[in-house]
């Protein structure tokens, strides 16, 4: 699976978790291992024009990858690595502090890979991170849409940005590594300018060091570059003519420079390179084979497992008694999918004709119980219809007659409800107020309300 279609995959998981959205998917997803939900987001996408619209808003600038190696040329480019005066002490030479300071980041790195995983703290990450989420002005405006636009974006976020977290990583570590051999360049270009405007004279003076041991010390420092560049090292006895304690004025420093300009290469700008194409090809990688986890989105595949399965002698029995709504093939996916969640497995439903208000005697004692051990009965309402004794107070009492207590199940659908009010400001009130009603009038009948698509 590449990230196209691990990125769909999290749009279709983002709206099976929405209850209110889960009647616009089929019952049983296809196999997310296989890709098979990426047709199905095409297929909603093509019927929703918000979702495709969500799916191709830019979340990052396309300035932004160049825009820290660009801070890298610039800042070694800036970078006085000589001294004012015009002399270079070949001992503390600015260039060296860098060296070891990549040599350095390069222990860390070894030290990180060697352990089974990587934690990784990132301020650029998590920045990044907030400005995706952050809403886009030219979004679509879906405040009218009776589907949940919004919080499907907001719960595709949450899923998506851990999953994509990793070939995010490894796009910041190819630009940071291109950043510090930038400025590696930077450097190198930036003592060359100087020294054609510039003569610079090589010397040094030490409290500790003398002409044979600064040879060892310069042996190991700088005898890759000499050897990579051709130039020799000079002996002990021509450093000690180089000393400024001893009143010398040093020599041109042309080979030095030709010395330290090698081993900034060799030991940052190469090794930046390189490490900067290993991330980059690990980043294509991750795109090309989408390391996506299944478990996260909760779409482990479960074999032979059907949310609705009339053939399957273990698939409880559950009835379902709609009060005066007529149910469309999406209402019934809904209350399959409850079903299931109530059953913990498949289920077998029994849907029954409505109950008319002015028929609810006649309907109750014609009734019969699909079978004597069925798991659940369920009694549909309207949420958008005002409880009362006299008539959803009656129809619960009759069925009652007829089932155990424990196995009736009150749902109250909350569609139409949305539906109608949904436009009004003080629709979050309305719905809370309205739940609360009908869950007082159910304590009456010592029933608990199971609301669907009426999420405050």
């Amino acid at each position: 699976m590449d990230e196209t279609a691990a990125r769909k995959t999290c749009w279709v998981a983002a709206m099976h978790s929405v209850e209110a959205v889960r009647p616009l998917l089929p019952a049983r997803l296809p196999e997310a291992a296989d890709g098979g939900l990426a047709d199905q987001f095409d297929r909603l996408s093509d019927a929703h024009r918000e979702l495709r619209n969500m799916d191709s808003l830019p979340g990052t600038p396309g300035w932004l990858p160049w825009l820290l190696p660009a801070i890298g040329l610039c800042a070694g480019l800036a970078t006085n690595a000589f001294a004012q005066s015009g002399r270079i002490n070949l001992i503390s030479f600015p260039v060296l502090g860098l060296v070891i300071w990549n040599l350095a980041v390069y222990l860390l790195l070894l030290f990180k890979a060697a352990q089974s995983r990587q934690p990784v703290n990132s301020f650029f990450l998590e920045w990044l991170m907030n400005r995706i989420r952050k809403p886009n002005e030219n979004e679509s405006q879906t405040d009218s849409s009776p589907i949940p636009w919004p919080q499907i974006r907001e719960k595709f976020l949450s899923l998506w940005l851990p999953q994509s977290r990793v070939v995010v990583i490894e796009h910041i570590k190819t630009n940071l590594h291109l950043a510090a051999a930038a400025a590696a360049m930077g450097v190198v270009a930036g003592m060359y300018v100087r020294g054609l405007a510039f003569e610079y004279r090589a010397g040094w003076s030490s409290t500790f060091l003398n002409g044979q041991s600064l040879e060892s010390f310069l042996h190991f420092t700088l005898g890759p570059a000499a050897w990579f560049a051709g130039i020799e090292l000079p002996a002990s006895v021509h450093l000690d003519s180089l000393s400024w304690s001893g009143g010398s004025k040093g020599e041109n420093a042309a080979s030095w420079i030709h010395l330290y300009a090698v081993t900034c290469l060799l030991f940052i700008g190469l090794p930046r390179l390189l490490l900067a194409l290993g991330s980059a090809g690990k980043a294509r990688s991750f795109r090309a084979n989408f390391p996506l986890d299944l478990n996260a989105l909760g779409l482990t595949p479960e074999p032979d497992v059907a949310l609705e399965d009339s053939s399957n002698p273990k698939a409880k029995q559950i009835c379902v008694i709609p009060f005066n709504l007529d149910l469309e093939s999406k209402d019934r996916e809904l209350i399959r999918l409850f079903a299931f969640g109530e059953a913990g497995g498949p289920v077998n439903i029994d849907y029954r004709a409505k109950v008319d208000y002015a028929e609810i005697e006649e309907y109750f004692t014609s009734f019969r119980p699909a079978t004597r051990d069925a798991f659940r009965t369920v009694l549909l309402f309207n949420l958008s219809s005002t409880p009362e004794h006299e008539v959803q107070g009656d129809a619960i009492r009759h069925l009652q007659e007829h089932i155990p207590q424990e196995r009736l199940l009150i749902y109250l659908d909350g569609d139409a409800f949305t539906k109608r009010f949904s436009a009004d400001p003080d629709f979050q009130e309305r719905l809370r107020t309205r739940k609360e009603s009908w869950a007082n009038f159910l304590k009456t009948y010592d029933a608990k309300p199971v609301f669907m698509r009426a999420d405050t």
